[in-house]
């Protein structure tokens, strides 16, 4: 993160009820993934329901594409749609690629005053001011990266980040299962067509 966060004068009773929604998108997303294996739906259930645990306007999930060696748009809620598999940034890109490159959250006050900050014209809006993004990192290897945004200027807290790297370990987790499924699919299929010797 770029330094540390700017304290608020948060009523403590807000500060709970902000625990409290992100404990109940927590505790929602466990009993999804117990029902299903499906990543595209587990990845559509945490942008949608991100935005409402964090008090955000957009949540949005990049995924590293290995054979393109970009960050492609998999998944986002208050974006447009149109952009997912269409919007890609390199590494060290814009702010996603940077945090993507370096590995590491980045809280963004305004982005329209941070150089880094890339528009991509698919999918960013005027509105949108600041800008948290945070890893999603697997044994050391990047799987992508998670964003959330908002349309006035706020300081992300140090709670905020952390309950966003949660999420991203829940993300490294459910794409790491679905390429190994597809991995033990295709060493499936190919075992079950070797002829006998």
């Amino acid at each position: 993160m770029s330094g540390p966060s700017v304290p608020r004068n948060v009523p403590l009773h807000v500060e709970l009820e902000q625990r409290q929604r992100e404990l109940a998108m927590l505790r929602q997303l466990a009993t999804v993934m117990a029902e299903t294996r499906d990543p595209r739906l587990l990845l559509e259930t945490i942008v949608s329901e991100t935005t409402t645990a964090t008090g955000t306007q957009v949540c949005s999930v990049y995924l590293w594409d290995e054979s393109e060696q970009t960050l492609v748009l998999r998944a986002t809620n208050g974006l447009s749609t149109a952009g997912i598999g269409v919007a890609k940034l390199g590494l060290g890109e814009g702010i996603t690629g940077w945090v993507a490159q370096r590995q590491q959250p980045l809280a963004v006050r305004d982005v329209s005053h941070d150089p880094r900050f890339k528009w991509v014209p698919e999918v960013d809006q005027e509105q949108l001011k600041s800008m948290l993004s945070v890893p999603i990192v697997a044994l050391g290897r990047l799987i992508g990266v998670i964003n959330v945004q908002t349309e006035r200027p706020w300081s992300f807290t140090d709670a905020e980040v952390n309950f966003l790297s949660v999420l991203a370990a829940q993300i490294a987790g459910i794409v790491d299962f679905s390429r190994l499924a597809d991995e033990l699919n295709r060493l499936g299929s190919s075992t079950s067509h070797t002829p006998d010797a």
